[in-house]
């Protein structure tokens, strides 16, 4: 994918957290010329480079490390995944109501931990809002339809004053248009 260091880099200094998986502390280390084989050194050197304050790093399986000014560790829960959708984005919101929040960093990480997990144990989105989506994009198809219809059948009788003036041109008009 697309990938330019420099607006990465200036984001990073203007943060004062950095979320990673192990992808990209990776490469983001590379970048920086960090040469450390420790995550815990890396993660460091870039709270350092960057002027951070906390830095989290996701570890899949392996859990997550949260630096800020000390490591804190949390080990990740054995769940049967069934779809990742979503993980990462309430594992963030957890960190961040738990850091807005002021509670323990070993809580939120503990939350952040379960949320993710059980968002992962979950079939995408389930039943019911597939069935939501299904519907909304058909209410949608019939109104926006009967808006172009509509605005075809007012634009036309500026042209050919008959199709406004006569309902039965006007219906005519519509099914055909909708049906061509």
């Amino acid at each position: 994918p697309y990938y330019d260091f420099d607006l990465i880099s200036f984001l990073m200094q203007e943060s004062n957290m950095i979320k990673f998986n192990e992808e990209e502390i990776e490469r983001i280390s590379k970048d920086l010329g960090i040469v450390s084989n420790s995550i815990e050194n890396k993660m460091l050197e870039i709270s350092k480079t960057t002027n951070t304050e906390f830095i989290c790093l996701t570890l899949g399986d392996n859990g997550v490390i949260f630096y800020d000014s000390k490591f804190h560790y949390q080990d990740a829960i054995k769940t049967k995944v069934l779809n990742t959708v979503g993980a990462g984005d309430s594992f963030l919101a957890m960190i961040i109501e738990g850091m807005i929040s002021n509670i323990s960093v070993k809580l939120f990480l503990k939350r952040a931990v379960n949320l993710s997990a059980y968002v992962c144990s979950k079939n995408g989105f389930g039943d019911f809002i597939g069935f939501l989506v299904a519907w909304g994009y058909w209410v949608c198809t019939w109104i926006g339809n009967g808006a172009i219809v509509i605005s075809v059948i007012g634009a036309s009788g500026f042209f050919f004053p008959t199709i406004t003036n006569n309902p039965v041109f006007s219906v005519t008009y519509g099914i055909s248009i909708i049906w061509i």
